[in-house]
């Protein structure tokens, strides 16, 4: 996962991808923590993703996936830095539950729904024998993420 190639990127590409989708679903970051994912990116993924309360089980989504699709079978390397793009698709499902409180979810308004379609870059650097990756979440609409949860 670490070794400084394409293979070693898409790998460590692929763990960061899964480590969002188990923060999703139990509230624990541990392996987006352990993998090459910037702390900035790690930051915003905090301030989308409802961490403390899933942990806590007073919230969860039906489904709460992201899934990546890498659009293309390389990156693109200019000097040390790659880039690769990406469609986002993160599926929310039908409802959550929010403090024993059962919402339906929107089939999408105001950029934030069932289902919710984003694109974006992943850009990476080999630092110090480890890959850096940042851009996981550009394309977000972060400021109407959280909206349906403000209540």
């Amino acid at each position: 996962m670490s070794e400084n190639s394409e293979l070693g990127l898409y790998y460590s590409w692929a763990y960061a991808s899964a480590g969002i989708s188990y923060a999703m679903k139990t509230g624990d970051d541990t392996y987006i923590k352990q993998s090459g994912m910037t702390e900035g990116d790690q930051k915003l993924f905090k301030s989308i993703a409802l961490l403390e309360e899933t942990r806590e089980g007073k919230y969860w989504e039906e489904s709460g996936n992201f899934v990546y699709r890498l659009e293309s079978d390389r990156p693109e390397k200019k000097g040390e830095e790659y880039s690769w793009p990406y469609q986002l698709q993160m599926f929310h499902g039908d409802f959550y539950v929010r403090n024993g409180e059962v919402h339906e979810i929107p089939e999408n308004t105001d950029g934030w729904g069932q289902t919710v379609y984003s694109t974006g870059t992943l850009k990476a650097r080999y630092l110090d024998g480890a890959w850096q990756m940042e851009g996981f979440f550009e394309g977000i609409a972060t400021d109407v993420v959280g909206k349906p949860f403000d209540k």
